[in-house]
């Protein structure tokens, strides 16, 4: 098939970028380089426009002949979201609005939305189905729950939609620093250098942590797989502590620092954990368990 990612230069983006192409795939790439970076895509054989999703003109250019669309440009820090809360909304809104618009028009049979955990904020006792109730703490959550609406809307007999929310999604090539720095790459950084490991609050709030290949993965499964539409949370369904987490990533690392605790960051929630039955239901789980994942990544850094 023919595919179109955009944000295919960032993290997640370029991995399935390789992943299409290792399947045979043709890919086109979208990306403003706001956070991604060209290099990720160097020695690949993919069509690329450096260009805004905002530019009409450029996403009907590279929605020419495709058949499925991965939908990742956003801006994807909370920290920043909250310090440009405008900009994230017409980004992440406004933007899938028009990737969803021009897909439809181009005749795009599939597109994959990529959300996330922030949907939630706290999560709540569970409900039906096994889902908390979204209430998100951050511009960013608000503009995922959004971006989930405007895709399902967008679902019909001519195009089918699935919204995808990732959780603590960790591997190679994330930051280790600025607004879009992550939390593994940062804790490697650190005990490479023999530092202690900076963990923001007490250290007990809970994550989801996937393997970036089980993100890539579950995507290209949802864009193939006739069952998939609607929405599903993607992770592994194992709550850590970020301060088991940081221990974990000392030991691998040989570090015997410690950990130094700092104030907790506004717009961070205490709990947050995959319900993976729907997924599961329609035929995907994940392969990689932490351990696992954590040696490869810390291999890459």
């Amino acid at each position: 098939m023919r595919a179109l990612v955009t944000g295919g230069a960032g993290f997640i983006g370029s991995h399935l970028v390789q992943r299409l192409l290792a399947n045979g795939d043709d890919v086109v790439v979208i990306d403003d380089l706001s956070s991604g970076r060209r290099e990720h895509l160097d020695d690949l054989d993919v069509d690329f426009l450096c260009a805004s999703i905002e530019d009409r003109g450029a996403l009907r250019e590279a929605l020419q002949g495709v058949h499925a669309v991965f939908h990742l440009a956003a801006m994807v820090s909370v920290p920043l979201s909250l310090q440009r809360p405008a900009t994230c909304l017409r980004t992440n809104v406004v933007g899938t609005a028009g990737v969803l618009g021009e897909a439809g028009e181009a005749g795009a049979g599939v597109v994959v939305f990529a959300s996330s955990a922030a949907v939630y904020g706290e999560q709540d006792e569970r409900g039906p189905g096994g889902w908390s109730a979204t209430h998100p703490t951050s511009p960013y959550g608000v503009s995922k729950v959004a971006g989930e609406q405007l895709t399902a809307l967008s679902d019909g007999a001519a195009m089918r939609t699935v919204s995808l929310r990732f959780f603590n999604v960790y591997g190679s090539r994330q930051e280790t620093r600025g607004p879009y720095a992550s939390l593994v790459p940062a804790l490697a950084a650190r005990a490479r250098r023999g530092e202690p490991l900076t963990l923001f609050g007490d250290g007990a709030q809970t994550r989801d942590f996937l393997h970036v290949s089980d993100a890539v993965d579950a995507a290209v499964f949802c864009a193939r797989a006739p069952q998939a539409r609607g929405t599903y949370d993607v992770g592994t369904g194992v709550e850590v502590s970020i301060e088991q987490l940081a221990r974990q990533v000392a030991a691998l690392m040989g570090s015997t620092a410690g950990v130094d605790h700092q104030p907790a960051r506004a717009g961070d929630v205490r709990r947050s954990v995959a319900s993976v039955a729907r997924l599961r239901d329609a035929g995907w789980s994940t392969s990689v368990d932490l351990r696992s994942g954590l040696e490869q990544t810390l291999t890459s850094y």
